[in-house]
């Protein structure tokens, strides 16, 4: 699923605007295992996302502690703005193809029907219906 990333400190999540976000598509995976959603690090770093804590954090790879930084996500496919905190984690040194991780900390806003036959999968809001690329 393509997405933008960055973070917009005149943004007002209440105002129904959008963020004002770099224009680069990026590759995000929507994981339904993982609680919190991520950024790679290399990206938190090029967009100089503001810092905010630290937050244990397990995985496959074991726990440990993780920086949290502030970022908008737009995804445009389900005109949706994500706002908060996200792990930053170190996903393209995994040799993972994308750079964000969408957990549950997005999922929970929609309805998402995965078909394990076909391996299609639907996610969908009262606005939009999508069917993320696989």
């Amino acid at each position: 699923m393509d997405v933008r990333v960055g973070f917009d400190p005149a943004f007002n999540p209440g105002s129904g605007s959008r963020p004002q976000l770099p224009e680069d598509s990026i590759l995000a995976l929507v994981d339904t295992g993982a609680t919190i959603s991520c950024i790679d690090t290399s990206l938190v770093a090029r967009l100089n996302l503001p810092f905010v804590d630290e937050q244990p954090f397990g995985g496959m790879a074991g726990s440990s502690v993780r920086p949290m930084h502030l970022a908008q996500i737009r995804v445009p496919a389900l005109n949706f703005n994500l706002y908060g905190r996200f792990a930053a984690v170190d996903l393209l040194g995994g040799n993972q193809p994308h750079i964000v991780l969408l957990g549950r900390t997005f999922l929970h806003r929609f309805r998402m029907v995965y078909e394990g036959r076909t391996g299609s999968v639907v996610i969908e809001n009262e606005s939009a219906i999508v069917e993320p690329e696989s």
